[in-house]
């Protein structure tokens, strides 16, 4: 996804790091008490899931009917 010319840079790493944000959330299983604290500070990297797919919604409106050149 970072390297890829299909989609910017910053997307890229924001869904890379929203990868690792799912990993605090097993904390949320194992330790029922800091849930809310872990749901708190993984919301916003998990957000790019959200971003991505309104970015693909917005490339697919612009695109001509080809796919662009790898």
């Amino acid at each position: 996804m970072y390297r890829s010319h299909f989609l910017p840079r910053f997307l890229g790493v924001w869904l890379i790091i929203n990868g690792f944000a799912y990993l605090p959330e097993l904390h949320g299983l194992l330790l029922p008490h800091y849930e809310d604290v872990v749901s708190n500070i993984a919301l916003p990297a998990q957000l790019g899931e959200v971003v991505f797919m309104l970015w693909l919604l917005s490339w697919r409106k612009g695109a001509d009917s080809e796919c662009p050149s790898f």
